[in-house]
């Protein structure tokens, strides 16, 4: 409920801060009176913008709310249209207001590189700044789609994805080559002019052309055949059906030539979905989306071009952009995208027929993903309210967060929260923790240190309880001794009265299905093990115990790789890559003499001697 007097009083703080302001462009900040930003918005002419919001009987309900809650507002002048829009997205993407589009993703995509500082190149997974020398594919939408792309380029091709250290030492060809996805350029069973030859034909599988590549296929097939190469042909032909299959998927977009990226908005109720495909040399490198909400009820087109924003913020724009509803900005956002990616960059809203159906399948991804998401939301909302009933938690909980620890006799040990909230599981706000406080093997001083040390970072952000980083619901891997624990955690930080907790312990021989339940308010009891409830605890439980174990492994796995070469003075990173490249092995640089030693590049006798010393001073 608006309070009318907060409203009347908010808009007069608008009409002086409309009048004060400059009619360039610019953007303005609308803050409340606890200091928090509320909205961050750009405008051609600050101060008729301002004065738009005075106007009460032009804004929904929504708006009404939001400007109510102005307490000051900040504005800063830009010179250009372009500047301000640019920098809107910038803020937004940095302060995160309340009532702004927020696009949460600050992730790079990963690319496919075809390292060429190599006789035999290798092909990978890569991510980052690209630093390293070779021909860049991509962006694709996921790991998942570079790893398919790759597996299917290793079934056509025989291109290797081994390290060059493992290269380097093989004696045999490994089971690649055995299951025809390699074609063993480690021990010489293709020449380096054949191996060259493969790597030019996935640079024209991965440019777009696919039909070049099916015809010369064919007839090398054919040959084949003719000559009584029978095994030969039917592997051509294999290859052939799998380049047919990649060719077909793509039939959707075969009609768009230019790097390009599809973007689709869709809206049911307040929530958005946003299907972004990408589209590279006539290949569709996959799809991701994003979902949002529309707090404010602002027009699709509004949105959409406040996705874009932020989006190409992290990105790099392609040359062409489909979208699929009018956007406010065009001309101006276009000319801001072109700045970012120095070179000329065209948003498309008006399709050509041929264009067509790539919108309409884009719209159908966008649409369906929404829906399940909405379906998820129902679900989640059902298992929610039967917590609320089982454990007489106050309110239905939005937050649900799950702790748990792994470790092997207190080595490597590690604490993990895993997080639920409206639509399931949200793996963005999963946390790992190294445990810092002890060697041993103490669960309790374990969880002791990861909930201390995550509820005293929540109220350092977020002293407000009612934030929505909060949680509503605490659940511990554990039984009556770690409840112990969590409520002494929680009476030292004064937060008894502000989290609702409970432990699930493993049942008699661990056995699932008798799980029990320790809470601060009840004796322990258990659930019958075929009740919906009961099953979605289980889930959650053994998600955060995956979760867990998958950290701890990593961290170990990470340990077990430093070798006696990293306690080495004067042995970095460069120096260890050069020895290992020259030797192969970390055995093989222990039984080096001196002199093998002196005589790599960029080592040097006083290096060498150095290494030598300390790694047979114990022999």
């Amino acid at each position: 409920m608006i309070e009318i007097d907060n409203l009347n009083s908010s808009i007069n703080i608008l009409k002086y801060h409309a009048i004060n302001a400059p009619e360039t462009s610019g953007i303005y900040k609308m803050i409340d009176k606890h200091g928090a930003l509320l909205y961050i918005g750009k405008a051609k002419n600050l101060q008729k913008r301002l004065s738009s919001y005075t106007k009460i009987a032009n804004l929904n309900n929504r708006l009404q709310t939001m400007v109510s809650q102005i307490n000051t507002i900040e504005t800063v002048q830009t010179s250009s249209e372009e500047e301000a829009l640019l920098l809107e997205a910038d803020l937004i993407k940095n302060l995160k207001p309340r009532y702004n589009i927020l696009l949460r993703d600050d992730k790079t995509y990963p690319y496919i590189l075809i390292r060429t500082d190599h006789p035999f190149s290798p092909i990978i997974k890569y991510r980052g700044e690209k630093t390293v020398k070779g021909r860049y594919f991509g962006p694709f939408a996921s790991v998942q789609d570079v790893k398919n792309t790759i597996a299917t380029i290793q079934k056509l091709f025989l291109l290797r994805t081994c390290s060059d250290n493992y290269f380097a030492t093989r004696l045999r060809p490994c089971l690649l080559y055995q299951t025809k996805r390699c074609s063993a350029p480690c021990v010489g069973k293709i020449s380096e002019e054949d191996y060259l030859a493969s790597v030019h034909e996935v640079y024209d599988f991965l440019s777009g052309k696919a039909e070049k590549l099916q015809q010369k296929l064919q007839q090398l097939m054919q040959k084949a055949s003719n000559n009584m190469h029978y095994e030969l042909a039917a592997l051509y032909r294999d290859r052939l059906n799998s380049l047919k299959t990649i060719v077909a998927k793509n039939s959707n977009f075969k009609s768009i030539k230019e790097d390009t990226d599809i973007i689709a908005i869709y809206q049911k109720l307040d929530e958005i979905c946003v299907s972004v495909f990408f589209l590279r040399n006539g290949h569709n490198y996959g799809n991701k989306n994003y979902f949002l909400k529309n707090n404010l009820l602002q027009p699709l087109g509004e949105i959409l071009g406040s996705f874009i924003e932020q989006f190409y913020q992290l990105h790099t724009p392609p040359k062409e952009i489909i979208v699929n509803e009018a956007l406010l900005d065009r001309a101006l956002l276009q000319n801001a995208l072109t700045t970012i990616a120095k070179n000329k960059v065209k948003i498309i809203d008006r399709l050509k027929k041929d264009q067509l159906n790539a919108k309409i399948f884009a719209e159908y991804n966008a649409q369906e993903a929404l829906t399940q998401r909405l379906r998820a939301f129902t679900t989640q909302h059902q298992f929610a309210t039967e917590i609320q009933k089982l454990f007489k938690l106050p309110t239905i909980p939005k937050r649900i967060e799950v702790y748990d620890n792994s470790h092997i006799m207190g080595s490597f040990a590690v604490g993990v929260m895993v997080v639920i909230k409206d639509f399931g599981f949200d793996k963005s706000a999963y946390r790992k923790f190294n445990i810092k406080s002890t060697t041993d093997s103490d669960d309790y001083m374990m969880l002791k240190e990861v909930l201390t040390r995550r509820l005293m970072n929540l109220k350092k952000k977020f002293p407000q309880y009612t934030a929505s980083e909060w949680p509503d619901f605490l659940l511990i891997d554990g039984g009556a001794g770690h409840l112990k624990i969590v409520m002494q955690v929680l009476r030292d930080l004064n937060l008894s009265h502000h989290l609702n907790v409970a432990c699930i312990a493993k049942g008699i021989d661990r056995n699932a299905g008798k799980e029990q339940f320790f809470t601060p308010s009840k004796p322990p009891f258990t659930l019958d093990k075929n009740t919906e409830v009961m099953k979605y605890l289980q889930i959650i439980r053994d998600e955060a115990h995956r979760f867990a174990i998958t950290t701890h492994r990593a961290k170990r796995s990470k340990a077990l790789t430093h070798s006696s070469l990293d306690n080495i003075p004067d042995i970095g990173k460069v120096r260890k890559q050069i020895l290992l490249s020259h030797f192969g092995s970390i055995k093989a640089i222990t039984e080096a003499s001196f002199r093998d030693l002196a005589e790599v590049k960029f080592i040097g006798k006083k290096i060498a001697k150095v290494i030598h010393t300390y790694l047979h001073e114990g022999k």
